[in-house]
């Protein structure tokens, strides 16, 4: 098997989409299968990246590039044969779905994020946009051979459309991360951990709020990963409250170790479509209070966190309520559900839908 892999908005910095196609290619090669990539950013150390087509710059979106050159894909595409497509963008390459059905190519489409909602947040270009992201939802839908969504919340966006729709969550690295044994029950500073990109959709200044009106009780320390247009604005929010602005982490392992420390872990984005930092906060055996709107709620029971309003009063009570119930089971209860999420059976449920995707076009050729 073949399969080429497509992505736009990827970096060499960016988070849970690359964490996602990665190990997915990782997953097909130890089948045995052939894997090759297109992206903005082409790996001069994998013969499997398809390399000089030339990309452009987004507009106030840091190192992000897209690359627009139909003729030059589609050139790529033809030259390599592939068995399938994955696609993993929904906007800029939506194209892409039609040219493969006229090719005889299956293309699987992969909702990364849910645009309906994106679009809410625009700030400019706002129903240019809207009508845009409805264009390139038809065209998905009307011409993939398979839309997959990791969530049913991510697949509320095509209800009521004709796409050949499958929800396949994806997974976490566990065996890459290892929960601390000496967790204490009673510490005297309780650690809140985030890890987001500092946006608008990431409700980040939600959680600052919360530690400002949590540390008039309790002695608290936030500890915040990532970076994003909104770190000026909360770095002035936290003034006079114990907050640590680590930025960008590249290493996976200070992440992991970082999630580990925490008391508890907060992802409050309502529009998350599936919930990677979620399930790597339980596998480090840490609970995580997350939106009760968005697909991280679908990740917990009550023993490993708690799906809340996005306000600070409500993420307060849910500390509190995490601090008060936990006990020597909660940190393998946490561990145990993100062992339920494992890489191999995502990567299983794609192989076999692929496999089922190529023997429908030679039965149809």
């Amino acid at each position: 098997m073949k399969v080429l892999q497509i992505a736009n908005f990827v970096s060499p910095q960016s988070g849970g989409l690359r964490t996602a196609i990665d190990a997915l290619r990782d997953g097909y090669e130890k089948l045995g299968w052939q894997v090759h990539r297109l992206t903005p950013f082409p790996d001069a150390e994998r013969d499997d990246e398809v390399s000089g087509i030339r990309s452009v710059q987004v507009p106030t979106m840091g190192s992000y590039r897209v690359i627009l050159a139909r003729r030059q894909v589609q050139r790529a595409i033809n030259s390599l044969h592939p068995d399938v497509v994955e696609l993993s963008d929904k906007s800029t390459m939506a194209w892409i779905s039609h040219w493969c059905a006229k090719q005889g190519i299956p293309c699987c489409v992969i909702s990364h994020e849910r645009m309906d909602l994106t679009v809410q947040h625009a700030k400019v270009a706002k129903l240019p946009l809207k009508l845009l992201s409805k264009h390139w939802k038809q065209q998905l839908a009307q011409h993939s051979s398979r839309v997959v969504c990791a969530s049913s919340f991510a697949s509320e966006e095509f209800a009521n459309t004709p796409a050949a729709l499958r929800v396949i969550p994806l997974g976490v690295a566990l065996e890459d991360i290892h929960p601390k044994e000496d967790r204490l029950f009673e510490p005297s500073t309780v650690r809140i951990v985030i890890c987001s990109r500092l946006s608008e959709e990431k409700k980040p200044e939600i959680a600052i709020e919360a530690v400002r009106k949590l540390s008039q009780r309790r002695l608290v320390k936030l500890v915040v990963m990532g970076d994003g247009p909104m770190r000026s604005h909360l770095e002035e929010l936290s003034i006079g409250l114990d907050v640590d602005f680590l930025g960008h982490v590249s290493s996976r392992q200070q992440v992991f170790d970082e999630l580990s420390r925490a008391d508890v872990v907060l992802n409050l984005g309502a529009v998350e479509t599936f919930g990677l930092v979620t399930l790597e906060a339980l596998a480090t055996g840490t609970p995580v209070i997350v939106a009760n709107t968005g697909a991280s709620s679908e990740l917990l029971d009550v023993q490993c966190g708690r799906a809340v309003d996005v306000s600070p009063a409500a993420v307060i009570q849910a500390v509190e309520e995490l601090l008060n119930e936990r006990n020597c089971s909660t940190f393998s209860a946490c561990r145990a559900r993100a062992e339920q999420f494992p890489w191999s059976r995502t990567v299983s449920s794609f192989a076999d839908m692929y496999q089922e995707l190529v023997a429908e076009t030679c039965n149809v050729s």
